[in-house]
């Protein structure tokens, strides 16, 4: 799995475990990784990833989980993902998709019968 090594494996086994909404900033991160934020900027980008970049697979592997649950709405799936507003989930979702969430949930719903 491309998370499991160094640098990029810690940063998203620490963000894995908390809320969106209590993600740390870049240099908190670092800081509780034990290192600068230079020498993680540098690891991250060694691996291809930046740490926006960790938190939107992040937000995206999330949110197909979260979409899977039919009870809740679009509204609370861009919330629980930390989200200012409904609509920037909706970018960001066509951005990993080119669909919107509904579209995703009509699809899965379609693949499942």
């Amino acid at each position: 799995y491309k998370y499991d090594e160094g640098a990029l494996g810690a940063a998203m086994a620490m963000l894995k475990t908390r809320d969106a909404h209590n993600w740390p900033l870049f240099p908190d991160l670092a800081s509780e990784l034990g290192m600068s934020v230079a020498t993680l900027r540098r690891q991250l980008a060694q691996q291809g990833h930046s740490y926006r970049s960790l938190k939107s697979d992040l937000r995206r592997d999330r949110a197909y989980l979260l979409l899977r649950d039919k009870t809740l709405s679009v509204a609370e799936v861009s919330h629980q993902l930390g989200f200012a507003e409904p609509s920037a989930f909706f970018r960001a979702f066509r951005s990993w998709t080119g669909g919107t969430p509904e579209q995703w949930r009509k699809g899965k719903r379609q693949e499942v019968s």
